[in-house]
Formats: C-alpha cells, sequence, structure tokens
C-alpha cells in the first residue's frame, strides 16, 4: 500500500503542478484575448492558441486528479496517511482542471 499511496501522491502533485501552472501562465493570457472586442488576424491566432493549450492542460488536470484521489482514498483506508494527502490534492487537482477545461465556473 505504500507504493500505491506515494503513486498517487506523484500523480497528485503532477495534476496539481500542471493546473497551477495553466491558471498563473496561461489564463491572464487568455483572460485579455477574450476580453478584446475585435482581434486582428495574429490575435485571433494567439487566441486559438492559448485556448487549446488552456483546454489541454485543464484536461490533463481534470482527469489525473481523480485517479490519485482514487489511489489516495485505496491507501488511505489501509491506514497510510499519504494516501489522504494524495486524494486531498487529487481533488484541488480536479477542480482546477473543472476550472480551466469545462464551463462549469464561466
Amino acid at each position: 500500500m505504500k507504493i500505491l499511496a506515494i503513486t498517487g501522491l506523484v500523480l497528485a502533485l503532477i495534476g496539481l503542478s500542471i493546473g497551477i501552472y495553466c491558471q498563473v501562465a496561461i489564463m491572464p493570457h487568455y483572460n485579455y484575448l477574450e476580453a478584446m472586442d475585435n482581434l486582428s488576424g495574429i490575435d485571433r491566432d494567439m487566441f486559438y492558441a492559448y485556448s487549446d493549450t488552456k483546454f489541454l492542460l485543464g484536461s490533463i488536470a481534470l482527469f489525473v486528479g481523480p485517479l490519485a484521489a482514487i489511489l489516495g482514498i485505496i491507501a488511505g483506508i489501509k491506514k497510510r496517511k499519504t494516501g489522504w494527502i494524495a486524494a486531498g490534492l487529487g481533488l484541488v487537482s480536479f477542480i482546477l482542471g473543472a476550472m480551466q477545461s469545462t464551463h462549469i465556473f464561466s
């Protein structure tokens, strides 16, 4: 169960780091370009590139988060505290991914 807890923790950290990177580095540029009224050719291309990147990184965080949470819960039930940490971080990764790649929070 120790390997399962560590695997869940690593997956949760990967999903969390991808979600935070997308929130800090991609979302401000995306929001700026989205707020512009008329986009020129290169601005439109940049908007589509940021939109695709936002969706891809958000989807990775969205799907890695629950996987890490499930692994963490299984390890946590078997008396591993690392598993509960992985479950919590996995849920945070899931929420970040849902904010970035779906329209739940828009």
